[in-house]
């Protein structure tokens, strides 16, 4: 199998378990009954939500810079790798001296 096949089939199996988590999900958002919802129980069922769509949101950004960045030579997803493994690591550090 060559590398093309690879991807391809690689996207296809997550784009195969998104859809079906995704229909599973909207079947469970079908059935809450937000009305008996405390404002908690809503804030969090909110955020819960967010959490799953802001990642779409970024894979399609995401998809925009492969679509737009034809001679690959744009290296910004390398920098937001290294600012986040930056921040994951000052995190810890901070998080070792509190103990």
């Amino acid at each position: 199998m060559d590398l093309k096949s690879k991807i391809l089939d690689y996207e296809q199996n997550i784009f195969n378990e998104f859809t079906e988590k995704r229909n599973k999900l909207i079947k469970h958002i079908n059935e809450i009954v937000f009305s008996v919802l405390t404002q908690s129980q809503l804030d969090n069922f909110i955020c819960d939500i967010k959490m799953v769509l802001d990642p779409l949101k970024s894979s399609l950004e995401n998809m925009d810079n492969i679509l737009t960045n034809t001679d690959f030579n744009n290296n910004n997803s390398h920098n937001d790798i290294k600012d986040f493994q930056n921040i994951i690591l000052l995190y810890s550090i901070l998080n070792q001296n509190r103990n």
